[in-house]
């Protein structure tokens, strides 16, 4: 194989964040600066790369992973802090609409200069220019300033103006973009030829279609390191796959009140450790009135104590811990540490958005069941006038586990220790009922309602992000504190505009003496709702059908309380709509004479 056109061995950009604009002044200076002056930011890390002629290369990545830095270096526009990199012929590069032409100058002006920087004059100048107005389909706004120009337009004379001569390496970092889909497509045409002379190209998008439809090659590029080098299309599927993976942690946050650096700890499971997630709540979401102070956790094996925390005390809230609280500003409902020899957090209205107190328990694996673990809660007790779950979130959902004990009924007065099993044994015991009136966006008369609701994809995992085309299983467990005759249960999905996109409604169940809870299942197979964000009501009325305009007894509504993403296949890149109906196509033929 010929020698490479680019070649990147382990290299680093680092840049450097001042803590004062005076510092940052002495340094542009030449000045020297103490290394405390500033902090490193490494955009990005020991990146290697080999690249040949001839090669249409796609950088792939979420905004700030380093993909226009490693561009920038091989455009010679930055040197690396550290490594090695070398680069073979003319570098032609088209990165940040905007740049290079005067706004001022009209088309021609701009097209000929930069010909003229390149070496070219006289009558190849003006021939290079007509197929530049050509390509770029701009003749009546050739001799307008280019400040009056769209981000299309501009982008249109951009690269037809740096395509005309070939160039050795062709950089084109997102200013496509901004074109139309008939331009993009023309100009993947370009590059295709391009390459076929001996240009290699590095292309940048984030439109994973467009980078499969231009370049033989992808590479992924995630917080300034290569995580993957090779066919665009396993790129391209690993890479949506991570996307929706982080959109579902998003989604997933949104839905449960968790906040993002919380459900990351749920990324930390391991063979070895199984993380939990479990919060003080009370039956409304919130905080009680009376403030109820915890004292100390603990995990527990049987009867062994594995790990604990003294909840108020030093690190409580260090990660690293096995048992610790999760804390956050504006966002939980856990008091600052309080006591000075005996030390406890509140729970409390601290004006936390999620108003829960949320702990996380890393539980080892390989021990035993999860069955046989438990954890202990030592507190002083809930007020009569409250009521305070202790719930755990399996991945998906929180489920309560007990109701913590009330002071009243501690006649020692001591702290109150009491265990509770995380291995969900006692999900069999049948609902909990609710005790408290509906929130601000659940509403009904309460005789039957929502235990759970989950959202399941085709490989029967709970989800938030689908595919159109895939299974979307909307499982509904119920239960009931009565006999109920004739329940329906209703399926709303909305766009972010309000607007009602489907609707469904099931045939009736009935809640007796003996089956008071239960599991409705809505199986959309398959989906053929279109790409977009939407947010779902569930509904559980009494003798609905699909002849009533509304439900007469809601006996449960969550309202818009639900919000999931369907996404296109990675195979369709044209837009569907927001509903994608079945059709079947019949064609005639036509008969000669």
């Amino acid at each position: 194989m010929s020698e490479p056109v680019i070649r990147i061995e382990q290299v680093s950009k680092a840049y450097r964040v001042f803590r004062s604009p005076r510092r940052r002044m002495l340094d542009a200076l030449g000045f020297p600066v103490p290394r405390s002056s500033y902090d490193e930011f490494l955009a990005i890390k020991d990146i290697s790369l080999v690249v040949h002629a001839g090669e249409r290369v796609g950088l792939i990545g979420r905004n700030g992973a380093g993909k226009s830095t490693l561009l920038k270096i091989i455009a010679g526009l930055i040197q690396p802090s550290r490594g090695q990199f070398s680069i073979r012929g003319k570098v032609q590069a088209l990165m940040e609409l905007g740049t290079g032409f005067h706004p001022e100058f009209t088309g021609r002006e701009n097209v000929m200069s930069s010909l003229a920087y390149q070496g070219v004059t006289g009558r190849e100048a003006s021939r290079l220019l007509d197929e530049v107005v050509d390509f770029s389909e701009l003749d009546d706004f050739i001799d307008k300033p280019v400040k009056t120009y769209s981000a299309g337009m501009y982008a249109r004379l951009a690269f037809a103006a740096s395509t005309a001569i070939r160039p050795e390496v062709l950089i084109v970092d997102e200013i496509l973009g901004a074109g139309d889909a008939y331009f993009a497509g023309k100009s993947a045409k370009r590059m295709r030829s391009l390459t076929a002379e001996g240009t290699t190209v590095l292309f940048v998008s984030h439109d994973i279609s467009a980078v499969q439809m231009i370049c033989d090659r992808a590479v992924w590029i995630e917080r300034g390191h290569i995580i993957a080098d090779g066919n665009p299309i396993e790129i391209g599927k690993s890479y949506a796959a991570s996307i929706r993976k982080q959109e579902e942690f998003r989604l997933r946050a949104i839905n449960l009140k968790l906040s993002r650096g919380h459900m990351s700890e749920l990324l930390t499971d391991s063979d070895a450790e199984r993380v939990f997630i479990l919060r003080l709540v009370t039956p409304a979401g919130g905080a009680p009135l009376t403030p109820v102070r915890v004292r100390s956790i603990a995990l527990l094996h049987k009867t062994e104590v594995i790990d604990q925390v003294q909840v108020g005390g030093a690190r409580d809230d260090d990660r690293d811990q096995r048992v610790h609280v999760l804390t956050g500003a504006g966002q939980i409902n856990w008091s600052e540490p309080k006591g000075s020899v005996d030390s406890y957090r509140e729970f409390k209205d601290c004006g936390g958005s999620y108003g829960h107190a949320p702990m996380s328990i890393k539980v080892p694996m390989g021990v035993g069941a999860l069955s046989e673990f438990s954890v202990l809660l030592t507190h002083d007790g809930v007020d009569a006038a409250d009521d305070v779950l202790l719930q755990i979130f399996d991945g998906y959902e929180y489920k309560t586990l007990s109701r913590l004990t009330q002071a009243s009924a501690n006649a020692t007065g001591e702290p109150i220790s009491e265990t509770v099993s995380i291995g969900f044994a006692s999900e069999g015991a049948g609902p909990i009922e609710p005790t408290v009136g509906p929130s601000a966006f659940t509403y009904g008369e309460g005789s039957a309602w929502f235990e759970t609701v989950e959202f399941i994809g085709d490989d029967g995992a709970p989800q938030h992000v689908f595919a159109f085309g895939e299974t979307m299983t909307v499982v509904m467990k119920w239960g009931a504190r009565q006999p109920v005759a004739d329940m329906a249960f209703v399926v709303c999905f909305y766009g972010m505009d309000g607007r009602c996109v489907t609707q469904v409604v099931s045939p009736h169940v009935t809640a007796t003496d003996g089956h008071r809870s239960g599991i409705v299942r809505a199986h959309f197979s398959p989906l053929m709702i279109g790409k977009g964000d939407y947010v779902v009501s569930l509904g559980l009325f009494q003798g609905m059908t699909e002849r009533d305009a509304t439900g007469e007894r809601p006996l449960e509504v969550q309202d818009r309380t639900h919000r999931i993403r369907i996404v296109a296949p990675p195979t369709i890149a044209m837009e569907r709509g927001q509903v994608v109906h079945p059709v079947s196509w019949e064609t005639g033929g036509t008969r000669d004479g």
